[in-house]
């Protein structure tokens, strides 16, 4: 480089119209901006000092800084206070800030890396910045200046940035990035030797001295020697040995060898390449200078150097190939982006010709598969000047051709073939067919749409071999980059047109229109199919919604309003018929659906739906209904319709509260008159009746045929007070009026059936019609020509026992019963004694049914004997299973007096222990309730007996809840009573409870027979019990009931309460001690009760009129005088009831705190009136 020369200018980043906004003062900033930035690559390139980085940068950020106030006064008009505005501000804010970071630790590093890391940075925000952020808001601005709302504007911004034009700019900036590091380094590299050139030139005035030193090759030429008259004789001159001028350089090394002759030039410098034997090429710098000139004054020696610059020459064509590549790529997303989807193919034409040109292919082409990539197809082609276009002749090739070409493409990632003629042999497929292209050498790099492998961008060589090294296929991988994008980009246009094109044909073949409005400015929008139904122009009618409103039926016109405002209103869907008319006298019939949107400021903003044409369809369904609903001989409702509007008015009942009334009519003697007189006859009859009919009822009422001779009257909506029959009778009166028909007189008669609606349980309207039948039939019963009204109350009863009872009978059938096991304990030993099996009904849901729910249908049916009977089997089998598990326990059964008096009882009880010999018959205990000896108490007496040969025990369930005596106790042989639980429950705080179980206890012991207890649900309940002498007991106290698999464990781990185990029963001359404890207790409670709320009758207040109060005064003084337990016992006694009073009094004056205080001070005296009182059992 000489020394006038400047360093060569270059971009980083080159502008192109892709970084255009639209707002012509943005773009100019925008413009200055990469130019400063071009500008401090350039001096980072050629040289920077500290001073200069400093200067530059504060250009660039001062700049910046106006470049954004200027930026954001525009922003403003359309973003102020919106979240895009604010953080866009912030990147502002951020790029400064982080820009004078990185200039310091670039000022602070000796080295290069710190001006590279901002560069960089630069670069890739700038882009990012005019590419997307300002591309993003300008986009954005430019739609609110067209009226339309931000959240519009800001939506249709979003998607124009979105989607494959994001990836697109996502791959622009990661491919700037990547080039402009690539092109700084290598143009710095340039630079550097280019300084060093420089250098060498500046020495160029001492070449002779440094010829003498250097490594160069020298040459020295005499010109008279040379042939003047055939200067490409000269051309070897210029090659050293084995090498020769490249053909393509002589002229241009020639002309200007010459103008140094003719002494145009001071000095002679050149660069060539030369060949050496291999055909490798070498690039020279060939240098020299006219030292000497014959008398004439014309050269006659020139000396010079001859310098190998071969890879400084290579790094500078890597350079401009970096630029190009760059520029060129650059340009391709430009196009790419502006291209609308008409302009597509000609985009990628254009850019397979700049690309072929760029690489030096005769010919560079795009293949793509089919969808189901079985075929492949040459869709665009660029040819070279003189090469054949093949397009053509490459349309729908078989993929499964060339397996080879694909297989590199999958694996390798190209495929490069430097000579045809080279081909592996399992390409011969793909041999052959470049071959018939007369295809020398090519380079193909693959496309892929979603990750999937989809096609190929090729380059062929055909006039002469070419070797594309790996810069060329950087570069296609770029521009496959793109082009991938660019398909898929108009893979999701082409869709979205096939899709619009599908969606218009079948909205004329189903003649249905999608209509949208906006409800802020009323813009609306109708398809083609909704003009052509409303029989509009779409070029001279406006889509809105007051020109769809005034076509709407003047009747149907408010409800259509009211349903619009409504769904709006609502944010809900839209449904709707109505009719329009589109012209005078015509009327069209149409179906509407649709759905309102909300904006960001949550009111309805936006609604679309679909309008149908109908008329068609609602002219078939009137056709349809006549034939479904109307009686073809009469005109009158059929069956349908009648069932339909019964349907109807009972749900208005529902709503309503109303009542109906049903009625089915039939005639008495119609099938002898038709038979008499022939049908033509008998039509006419019923024609003329159901006339009579109509004329009788009102017309409120439904009148309807429903079979032969055969109608039904409903009369919907009825008061209480409305008297049907009297309709009914007018109707009979009117039918046995003679007919005269066709000069014959007949005489007919009626019955009628009556029903009402609604009735204690629900019905369906096919259950009333039945009820009228029913009611029907007993009129005829009764003699005909009458008035039969249906008996509700007997067919609920019946049908609720006949469905449980089947139900029942399933279940059984289908092993739905299940037994639980209560167990039987001696609560004074702590000893389990057996269990009790309780039978249980388990639904397939998992739902267990109470016994209580089920058991009282099947009683005295034979249900109640057969599942007696699965009871008895099924607990013998589980006290089998328990056995073999090491668990001897008693097992007891519940018996009804029909099992029990079942004449084969006693066999079958026989039959059934010999089905378990495991199992000892004394383990088996059956309960009776003692009111099933009532039936046949010789006959219960005598099945006992035999099954105690058995060895069979039994029990008196229930004991003292029937017409319990002395005599069952004489004749029945059982061995233990049970006390019903009803009284073990009270029996806490009711004396006359306890009075009977003390007296059952006594009987028992009396008799010589055992007791047990059942409901003993508290340890309280326990200890009393045992107080009074009942060891044995059951209850939820002790264990509820469960599953045969879980009672060995209880039985492993169960334990009586520990007061049961210290408890003794009382004297006798002590149980009225008891009576006072439960008359305490009682007593407390009540008060309790009262202040509940819960009863209005407060118990005695003085001490001494309670029931403990008054056996303290009378046996208590007696027998406990002078006992000091008693005397504590009174004065107890005594607080507890002025606590009693203090509460009370307390309520009244609503002071509650008190209340609370005395109640307190009560429960304690309550406590220890209790332990007085057993201290006193004690003794």
């Amino acid at each position: 480089m000489s020394s006038h020369e400047s360093p060569t200018a270059f971009d980083i980043v080159p502008w192109n119209r892709s970084f255009e906004t639209g707002i012509k003062t943005i773009d100019q900033q925008h413009r200055q901006l990469v130019k400063l930035l071009n500008d401090l690559a350039h001096q980072y390139v050629y040289g920077l000092e500290p001073d200069q980085l400093r200067e530059i940068v504060d250009g660039l950020v001062e700049y910046a800084a106006y470049h954004f106030e200027t930026e954001e006064g525009l922003w403003i008009e359309a973003f102020e206070g919106d979240e895009w505005f604010t953080r866009h501000h912030r990147s502002h804010d951020g790029f400064v800030d982080k820009v004078r970071g990185m200039q310091a630790r670039a000022e602070q590093s000796a080295s290069l890396a710190g001006v590279d890391d901002l560069l960089s940075f630069l670069v890739s925000w700038l882009a990012h910045h005019i590419l997307h952020d300002d591309r993003s808001m300008a986009v954005a601005l430019l739609e609110v200046r067209k009226g339309r709302s931000l959240p519009e504007a800001k939506a249709t911004s979003h998607e124009a940035m979105s989607g494959q034009v994001s990836g697109l700019i996502q791959s622009v900036l990661a491919m700037y990035k990547q080039l402009s590091g690539r092109t700084l380094a290598l143009q710095r590299e340039a630079y550097a030797r280019e300084m060093a050139e420089k250098k060498l030139r500046e020495q160029e005035d001492h070449w002779k001295s440094v010829l003498g030193a250097t490594n160069d090759a020298l040459w020295d030429w005499t010109l008279e020697a040379l042939d003047t008259t055939d200067p490409d004789a000269t051309a070897h001159l210029f090659a050293r040995a084995g090498q020769s001028v490249h053909p393509e350089d002589w002229p241009a090394l020639k002309e200007d060898f010459l103008a140094h002759l003719l002494g145009k030039t001071e000095v002679f410098s050149h660069q060539h390449r030369v060949l050496d034997n291999d055909g490798r090429e070498h690039w020279v710098q060939s240098r020299g200078k006219v030292i000497a000139h014959d008398p004439d004054g014309r050269p006659s020696r020139i000396v010079g150097t001859q310098t190998d610059i071969t890879e400084r020459k290579t790094q500078e064509l890597i350079l401009q190939r970096e630029r190009d590549t760059r520029l060129l790529i650059s340009e391709f997303a430009s196009d790419f982006m502006a291209a609308s989807p008409e302009e597509f193919d000609a985009t990628i034409e254009r850019a397979l010709q700049r690309a072929g040109a760029y690489l030096g292919a005769d010919r560079t082409y795009v293949f793509l598969v089919n969808e189901d990539h079985r075929y492949m197809s040459n869709t665009h082609e660029w040819c070279a000047a003189g090469i054949n276009p093949e397009i053509g002749n490459l349309q729908n090739i078989p993929s499964n051709l060339t397996p080879w070409w694909w297989q590199q493409l999958r694996t390798t990632g190209y495929v490069l073939v430097p000579r045809v003629s080279d081909l592996p042999p399992e390409a011969h497929a793909e041999h052959a067919i470049l071959e018939a292209q007369d295809i020398h050498s090519v380079c193909v790099y693959p496309l892929h749409m979603n990750g999937e492998l989809v096609g190929f961008l090729g380059n062929d060589a055909v006039r002469e071999e070419k070797h594309w090294g790996p810069e060329t296929l950087q570069f296609l991988e770029l521009m496959c980059d793109l082009l991938s994008i660019a398909l898929e980009h108009r893979q999701v246009q082409k869709q979205r047109a096939r899709a619009a094109v599908r969606l218009e044909r079948a909205e004329q073949l189903a003649h249905l229109g999608h209509w949208s409005y906006k409800l802020d400015s009323g813009e609306g929008f109708w398809s083609a199919e909704v003009f052509r139904i409303f029989e509009r122009n779409p070029l001279d009618s406006t889509p809105t919604y007051d020109a769809y409103l005034d076509m709407v039926h003047p009747e149907d016109r408010q409800k259509t309003h009211e349903a619009f405002q409504q769904a709006k209103n609502e944010m809900g869907f839209l449904h709707m018929e109505h009719r329009i008319c589109p012209a005078p006298g015509q009327t069209k019939y149409l179906e509407v659906r649709g759905h309102f949107k909300s904006g960001p400021d949550g009111q309805p903003s936006l609604g679309e739906g679909t309008i149908q044409d109908i008329s068609e369809k609602v002219r078939h369904r009137e056709q349809l209904r006549r034939l479904a609903y109307e009686d073809a001989l009469t005109g009158l409702p059929n069956r349908r319709a009648v069932v339909d509007k019964l349907r109807q008015e009972i749900g208005h009942c529902e709503q309503s509260g109303s009542r109906l009334v049903l009625a089915l009519l039939d005639l008495d003697n119609f099938r002898e008159a038709n038979e008499r007189h022939g049908p033509a006859l008998g039509d006419d009859v019923l024609v003329a009746l159901s006339q009579r009919m109509r004329t009788v009822c009102d017309d409120s009422a439904v009148v309807g045929r429903i079979g032969g001779d055969e109608f039904v009257i409903l009369l919907p909506r009825m008061s209480p007070d409305d008297d049907s029959f009297s309709l009914f009778r007018r109707l009979l009166v009117a039918i046995n009026e003679p007919l005269m028909i066709s000069d014959i007189e007949v005489a007919i008669t009626a019955s009628i059936g009556v029903t009402r609606y609604p009735q204690p349980e629900n019905v369906s309207e096919e259950q009333l019609l039945r009820q009228a039948q029913q009611a029907l039939f007993q009129a005829k019963m009764q003699g005909k020509n009458r008035v039969q009204q249906y008996d509700v109350q007997w067919e609920q009863s019946a049908r609720a026992l006949t469905g449980k009872l089947q139900a029942i009978k399933q279940a059984l059938l289908n092993e739905e019963f299940v037994l639980y096991y209560q167990p039987k304990v001696n609560m004074a030993k702590g000893t389990v004694l057996g269990a009790e099996a309780l039978v249980r009904w388990q639904k397939p849901s998992g739902e267990i049914v109470p016994p209580g729910d089920f058991l009282p249908a099947i009683q005295d049916h034979p249900l109640e004997i057969e599942l007696g009977d699965w009871v008895i089997h099924k607990s013998l089998a589980q006290v089998q299973a328990w056995h073999d598990q090491g668990l001897s326990l008693e097992v007891s059964v519940n018996v009804t007096s029909l099992q029990i008096l079942e004449d084969g009882f006693v066999s079958k009880l026989q039959a059934a222990l010999e089905a378990h010999p495991g199992v000892a018959p004394e383990v088996l205990q059956i309960e009776i309730l003692e009111s099933s000896a009532l039936h046949d108490l010789d006959k219960v007496s005598r099945v006992m007996q035999a099954c105690r040969k058995l060895g069979v025990r039994f029990a008196l369930d229930d004991f003292g809840t029937g017409f319990s005596s002395l005599s069952y106790l004489k004749h029945l042989p059982a061995s233990v009573l049970k006390i019903d639980q009803s009284f073990v429950r009270n029996m806490l705080d009711d004396s006359d409870d306890l009075s009977i179980i003390s007296g059952v206890v006594g009987m028992s012991q009396a008799f010589g027979l055992q007791v047990l207890a059942e409901g003993v649900e508290t340890v309280e309940h326990g200890d009393l019990l045992l107080r009074l002498g009942c060891d044995l007991g059951q209850g939820y106290g002790i264990a509820r009931p469960m599953k045969a698999e879980d009672l060995p464990e209880w039985v492993g781990h169960w334990q009586a309460a520990s007061d049961w185990r210290q408890q003794k029963p009382v004297a006798f001359q002590n149980l009225p001690l008891l009576h006072a404890e439960v008359e305490h207790r009682h007593w407390v409670n009540q008060l309790e009760q009262w202040l509940r709320g819960e009863t209005d009758a407060l118990p005695a207040l003085q001490a001494s009129h309670c029931k403990v109060g008054r056996w303290i005064e009378n046996d208590g003084r007696n027998r406990f005088l002078n006992n000091p337990v008693f005397t504590q016992l009174l004065a107890d006694h005594d607080r507890l009831h002025r606590a009693g009073e203090q509460v009370v009094n307390a309520r009244a004056r609503g002071d509650e705190s008190t209340v609370r205080e005395s109640l307190s001070a009560m429960h304690k005296c309550k406590d220890n009136v209790l332990s007085n009182l057993r201290r006193l059992q004690r003794g």
